[in-house]
């Protein structure tokens, strides 16, 4: 069987980057779809006609529409994308559920707010919908193959793990009511997920803090620790004046460490130490080899797997919740100069309220 797909929103992560001679193939969700066997593109979104002409250029499509609720209306669809600005990921995705839509894989951050990430989540367990949230590590190969060496032991008992997401500053006029928040939020919610992916357990509180600077309505950069429920604690910076950028796991065993970022994978073992007596080092080992398929082909199998066989992949409305609800929890302890314990109220609101009212 051949499943339509369709996507709302034709921009960088929907389909444009595919053009990028750098990057991974596929890196988008239209370059995922069209690789995939069992599906197939149908229609685009998007309210920029110039970029659904390039869509329409890059994939052959003719189903093109600037109003989502018109796309809806007209085709039978089982895999919709939406890779559109956040403040719209809560409309588009109830209004699909409430269409019948069977697979919704949304771009992350999940919401702007929890209250909406909630409505989110409601709506789709209402309709029998499954929510993805677009955590791509989640699907890599490499961060699989690192969580089984973990869990088979290699670097003992996780104790800690330290996260870096760091970037050049914030555009001047960046607002959070826009765009929720910064680097912490945007790239960073990667991090937190990841956090929680590794060890298996919840936030419990955190503490954090942050710069900001008059011309922009968002942290500059943020740091903090976050707590987790079964005892690791995960450390994050995030942010920063850079001219590069770096993502970075750090995780810290009873017996080892291992890397893993973006170009990143490291195993060290503790041996011996060749420098001191009765002491031990990390020396690194060289990392064994493992089955490889770029993360938005292990996206797909998985969306296909659930289509024909109703398995839950690792991705869903509740881990983007989850992810939100971190990164807002470090944002309050920044702004309030107070430990934050989780779970956090349900609302309407973001952090930045606070800081700039």
């Amino acid at each position: 069987m051949i499943y339509q797909s369709a996507i709302i929103g034709c921009g960088r992560i929907g389909s444009l980057l595919e053009e990028d001679p750098l990057r991974e193939k596929p890196c988008t969700h239209a370059g995922a779809y069209h690789s995939h066997p069992k599906i197939e593109i149908i229609a685009g979104c998007d309210i920029n006609p110039e970029r659904l002409d390039r869509f329409k250029s890059l994939w052959n499509i003719n189903n093109l529409y600037t109003d989502y609720k018109e796309l809806l209306s007209k085709h039978r669809i089982d895999i919709l994308s939406i890779a559109t600005e956040i403040k719209n990921h809560d409309d588009i995705v109830i209004d699909a559920a409430q269409n019948g839509i069977p697979v919704i894989l949304c771009e992350k951050p999940i919401s702007l707010s929890l209250k909406k990430a909630q409505n989110m989540i409601t709506a789709c367990k209402k309709s029998g919908t499954l929510l993805i949230i677009n955590h791509e590590r989640r699907f890599a190969s490499d961060y699989h193959f690192v969580k089984q060496r973990i869990q088979r032991g290699d670097i003992g008992e996780i104790i800690s793990i330290h996260g870096k997401i760091l970037t050049g500053a914030p555009k001047d006029g960046t607002h959070y009511k826009i765009e929720g928040g910064g680097s912490l939020l945007h790239d960073g919610t990667h991090l937190i997920d990841m956090f929680r992916y590794f060890t298996d357990s919840e936030g419990e509180w955190v503490s954090a803090g942050m710069t900001t600077n008059p011309r922009i309505h968002v942290e500059e950069t943020a740091w903090g620790m976050i707590q987790m429920k079964n005892g690791i604690m995960c450390t994050v910076e995030a942010g920063g004046k850079r001219d590069y950028f770096a993502f970075e796991l750090d995780i810290h065993g009873t017996k080892g460490r291992i890397v893993i970022g973006n170009g990143i994978l490291k195993w060290y073992q503790s041996r011996e130490s060749q420098y001191y007596v009765g002491f031990k080092d990390l020396v690194e080992q060289e990392f064994p080899q493992f089955p490889y398929q770029t993360q938005f082909l292990n996206e797909m199998d998985a969306v296909v797997d659930y289509l024909e066989h109703k398995t839950i992949p690792q991705s869903t409305g509740n881990d983007g919740y989850k992810a939100l609800e971190l990164i807002y929890a470090l944002y309050y302890s920044a702004i309030r100069s107070e430990k934050i314990f989780i779970p956090l109220p349900i609302t309407d609101s973001n952090p930045f309220d606070e800081y700039f009212k």
